[in-house]
């Protein structure tokens, strides 16, 4: 794994790695792609919300109970974000948080999941397909990435594309959207296609933290937590609905391109 940029080394040790993996786990949860689809399905419109509110804001982190507790979390907001771990935004008087590239880099390689410069390859091809017009009103079919239809694949390479696509939704490089069937499709941001546009120097140091099992478990258990919690999100605004994709609408060659192992 390597760094995605020229940020500091960070070091996040103890109850502020517990924290800080629950926050990663949060924004992974909320940004994994929507496969589900009934009708009048609440959750995939507060799903659609929370996507838009973090890309204004963050997640929303409001320490509860007394007065003390809420006084001492906010001062370890307040540390983090001296740390460069963290980046604070307020909104009705509520805190909102984002990791800092560096910080999110760190959790990733000590938690074994891919990061973002581990996609430049994947970006590249939503990219190529694109512009070719391979898409289903701008959004890429995972099958076109992969270059086979679905009676060609299993469960773990959709899964294995997955999470290498989370940590480019996460930062707003990619948008998702499915159809009712469930098939996924990734749209290329103007983010994304500058981000595609970079080029990984050849002595770019890789970012060797070492995996730490501790760190991945959980990780597994705070993302199981916040996935099960997504199923039950209701829309702040109950007129909120989430439209699929059309199922009709998707290019028939699923090999259109050249395909990529993710």
């Amino acid at each position: 794994m390597t760094k995605s940029e020229d940020s500091p080394e960070v070091t996040i040790t103890g109850p502020d790695r517990a924290m800080l993996l629950g926050v990663l786990a949060d924004v992974d949860a909320l940004f994994e792609p929507i496969r589900s689809w009934s009708i009048r399905n609440p959750a995939n419109a507060a799903i659609a919300e929370r996507r838009e509110d973090f890309r204004r804001l963050g997640i929303q982190s409001q320490g509860g109970g007394a007065m003390a507790t809420r006084q001492s979390h906010s001062r370890t907001l307040v540390d983090l974000e001296a740390r460069g771990l963290v980046l604070i935004t307020r909104h009705n008087r509520s805190p909102y948080l984002r990791l800092t590239e560096a910080a999110e880099d760190h959790l990733r390689a000590i938690a074994g999941l891919p990061l973002a410069i581990d996609s430049l390859r994947l970006i590249r091809l939503i990219v190529k397909l694109t512009d070719a017009g391979v898409t289903n009103t701008g959004f890429v079919c995972e099958t076109a990435i992969l270059g086979r239809d679905y009676d060609k694949l299993k469960s773990p390479d959709l899964v294995r594309l997955e999470n290498n696509m989370i940590p480019l939704l996460a930062r707003d490089l990619l948008r998702s959207a499915s159809d009712s069937a469930g098939r996924v499709g990734y749209l290329v941001t103007p983010r994304g296609r500058l981000f595609a546009k970079q080029r990984r120097r050849k002595d770019q140091a890789s970012l060797d933290l070492g995996y730490d099992d501790a760190a991945a478990r959980l990780y597994d258990q705070l993302m199981a937590n916040a996935r099960a919690e997504r199923c039950m999100w209701i829309p702040e605004n109950s007129h909120e609905v989430a439209i699929p994709l059309s199922g009709g609408m998707w290019p028939r060659d699923p090999g259109a391109a050249e395909p990529i192992a993710p």
